[in-house]
């Protein structure tokens, strides 16, 4: 299974693909977690990076997200990230080597763990994101 989210610190990384609806609900997810943690997102630090698409589908994204397109190769938190195929992923190796530091700091309790749906699930507030 891939991964959808990465938190690090005060960081998260969402990887989607694209499609408007989506996005739609992950701008509306956050601005309600700004709303119910007072934590505000800051538009000017994010960077969207974009796969093959159309220019005009780039900037559909970038008008429903707020958020300016990043360049690819960069750094985040020290670990190279690159667009395509890696000999040898120098990101997963990063993350493995950080995974007990991780389990060893963090937990999620969501719900029962069991069944978790993102869109019907209350996350921030008294309703639901389909809502």
């Amino acid at each position: 299974m891939a991964p959808s989210h990465l938190l690090s610190a005060d960081d998260i990384l969402v990887f989607a693909n694209g499609n408007t609806k989506g996005l739609k609900h992950l701008s509306k997810w956050l601005e309600m977690y700004q709303e119910s943690y007072g934590q505000i997102f800051s538009s000017e630090k994010s960077k969207l990076f974009l796969g093959a698409m159309s220019n005009t589908k780039k900037q559909k994204v970038k008008a429903i997200l707020g958020i300016d397109e990043g360049c690819l190769p960069t750094t985040y938190l020290g670990i190279p990230l690159v667009q395509g195929i890696t000999k040898g992923s120098s990101i997963w190796a990063g993350v493995r080597g950080a995974i007990e530091d991780v389990r060893a700091h963090s937990g999620w309790v969501i719900g029962d763990g069991a069944s978790i749906d993102l869109w019907r699930d209350n996350w921030c507030s008294s309703f639901s994101l389909k809502d």
